[in-house]
């Protein structure tokens, strides 16, 4: 919780669901994903069935939550409250910033976070966690074709998480997560 934490989403967003920290001195990236597992009970009826939805519906005028609106409330990533995460971390070179992905980990964490970013605020790289963020990104961008996944997916997700990162053209990051693997 020291370091200095926040979340990108768009301005309609009520589900605050992931945050970033970086932390300078070690060079280290944390991706923060609320953790839904301290509220809603493995293997249960509720979560059998979020583990069919799997993501949350934008529309027009409505959002269809993924999870019911009272563990929303519970875990959305809000500034000023502790909550508790899936953290994992990215080491990266502090010369290249490239991120080495043979060394990404995850821990259970509690989190504060300190500011709600807009995507456009974001862009706009005012704070200079963004600024080195934006940074990082361009060190790691790699524009990958929709058919490649499933061959870097077998590459790079060694580990227990079985998550993979991949950095598009257009977008910060795009994670991908094997949800019905091994359970953290």
């Amino acid at each position: 919780t020291e370091l200095y934490t926040f979340t990108v989403d768009s301005a309609k967003s009520t589900d605050l669901d992931d945050a970033l920290s970086i932390d300078t001195e070690n060079n280290k990236i944390y991706i923060h994903i609320t953790d839904v597992s301290r509220y809603i009970p493995i293997n249960s009826p509720l979560d059998q069935r979020l583990l069919e939805r799997q993501t949350s519906y934008y529309l027009a005028n409505t959002v269809y939550h993924m999870n019911p609106t009272e563990v929303v409330s519970l875990c959305s990533l809000d500034p000023g409250q502790t909550r508790y995460a899936v953290s994992f971390v990215l080491p990266y070179d502090p010369v290249t910033k490239k991120i080495d992905v043979t060394k990404i980990s995850h821990t259970r964490s509690k989190i504060v976070s300190k500011k709600r970013y807009t995507y456009e605020e974001a862009n706009s790289g005012d704070h200079p966690d963004i600024r080195l963020l934006h940074t990082l990104f361009l060190a790691n961008r790699q524009p990958k074709m929709i058919s490649n996944v499933t061959s870097d997916i077998n590459q790079v997700t060694q580990g227990p998480h079985k998550t993979l990162f991949l950095f598009g053209e257009d977008d910060w990051n795009l994670c991908i997560e094997d949800r019905k693997s091994t359970r953290l």
